[in-house]
């Protein structure tokens, strides 16, 4: 399929599984609607849409419809709107930078944990952050997470995977990096700002190439 075609289809098929799920939430609703994505889709997007389980069985078996798992349907539809955005002719600053970062999503199957890692602080070269202040840091993002408890990167993992690939720029621009964080943490830990800076900006660059 030609660029735009395939801009369009990724928006018909984003509306119709809205359509199955909202009126029809029926399994093999949702197997067809897959065997009709998934040759569209590349690499690990493709391996992802594969495993989810969008639909699941009723906690009352006495019920006939589906129930929803809400995580799952949003997967699916971050999926969607990265590939559409892949194939749109955006050629801004941003719209490069986000386009390599859906580059290292797409072929890297870890790529929310990963990430997911570097924004706890358990990949040491970034700021350690407590449930507290990894609450604040997606809420300042315009983000309305609040950590319940689970353990750190693997709730960060599970937000980012529902987060496309535009607001994950964002995140790493606006939040990620942001100066103060680095500022407060080296204080705090008598580290050498700057070569702090160094360090987490070289591992972030070879967890994209």
């Amino acid at each position: 399929m030609e660029n735009e075609k395939l801009v369009d289809f990724f928006k018909e098929v984003f509306h119709e599984l809205s359509s199955i799920v909202k009126y029809t939430p029926r399994s093999e609703l949702i197997e067809k609607w897959k065997n009709k994505v998934l040759p569209q889709l590349e690499s690990c997007s493709k391996v992802k849409m594969n495993r989810l389980e969008i639909l699941i069985a009723p906690a009352n078996q006495y019920l006939h419809n589906m129930d929803i798992d809400d995580h799952a349907l949003k997967i699916a539809e971050t999926i969607l709107r990265d590939s559409a955005y892949k194939f749109s002719r955006k050629k801004s600053k941003e719209s490069l930078e986000s386009l390599k970062l859906l580059k290292a999503r797409e072929e890297n199957i870890d790529f929310e944990l990963q990430l997911s890692e570097m924004i706890c602080g358990d990949n040491d070269k970034f700021p350690y952050r407590t449930s507290h202040l990894l609450t604040e840091f997606f809420q300042n993002l315009g983000h309305n997470f609040t950590h319940n408890g689970e353990t750190r990167k693997y709730w960060v993992q599970e937000r980012l995977e529902e987060l496309n690939i535009k607001e994950i720029h964002n995140l790493i621009s606006s939040g990620l990096f942001k100066k103060k964080y680095f500022i407060e943490w080296s204080k705090a830990n008598s580290l050498d700002l700057n070569l702090s800076l160094k360090k987490a900006t070289n591992e972030f660059t070879e967890f994209i190439q």
